[in-house]
C-alpha cells in the first residue's frame, strides 16, 4: 500500500500503474491501523512542515523486527560549494535540509536506529554536462559529497547496540 498526501501524486502514481495508493496524511499513519515489514519514506521528510509527525507514527505500525527506508537530499554534498559561492541548493519545495548525523539523532528520537547507509547519486536532469561530470568526480573521490543518501532503520530493540557503537560512518 502507498500513500500521499496529494490527489495530483495519486493520479499520477495510478497512471504508472500502481494501485492501492491513498490519499493520507504521513504525519498521522498510525490511523490507517496496519503493521507493516517495511515502511518506505523516498524523498518525503524534507518536504514535511513536521518530519517528526511521520517518524512518530512509524515505531507503532512496525511488525517486530520491521524497519524504515528513508532516501534524503544530502545537506553536505558537492553543492556545498554553491552555497560558499552564495547561492542556495535547496530546492524551493523543501522545508529542511538532513544530514546522516541530525537524521540519526532525529530518529533516535522515536527509538529508531540506523543500520546501514548508502550514498547515491541520481541521473541528471541538468543541462550542464561539465556540472554532472564533476559531481561524479567530486562523489567518487568522496561518498560523502553525494546529492542523495538512504538509510535503514530498525526499532532500537531489533539493533545490535554493540555493533552501532563501533560504527563510525554516521557519526
Amino acid at each position: 500500500m502507498g500513500i500521499d498526501v496529494s490527489e495530483e501524486g495519486i493520479r499520477l502514481l495510478e497512471a504508472f500503474g500502481f494501485e492501492n495508493v491513498l490519499e493520507h496524511d504521513a504525519e498521522d499513519i498510525e490511523r490507517l491501523g496496519a503493521r507493516y515489514d517495511l515502511i518506505v519514506a523516498g524523498d518525503v521528510l524534507e518536504h514535511m512542515t513536521n518530519p517528526s509527525g511521520l517518524l512518530k507514527s512509524v515505531h507503532p505500525c512496525l511488525n517486530p523486527g520491521g524497519q524504515l527506508l528513508v532516501g534524503l537530499p544530502n545537506a553536505y554534498s558537492w553543492n556545498i560549494a554553491r552555497y560558499v559561492l552564495g547561492y542556495e541548493p535547496t530546492h524551493r519545495d523543501h522545508c529542511y535540509s538532513f544530514s546522516v548525523k541530525n537524521i540519526c539523532r532525529l530518529c533516535a528520537k522515536f527509538g529508531l536506529l540506523p543500520v546501514e547507509l548508502a550514498f547515491t547519486t541520481q541521473q541528471s536532469s541538468s543541462r550542464s554536462r561539465p556540472l554532472t561530470l564533476v559531481r561524479d568526480y567530486l562523489t567518487r573521490l568522496s561518498p560523502r559529497l553525494a546529492p542523495s543518501f538512504l538509510m535503514r532503520f530498525k526499532e532500537k530493540s531489533a539493533v545490535d547496540l554493540a555493533r552501532v557503537e563501533k560504527e563510525t560512518v554516521w557519526r
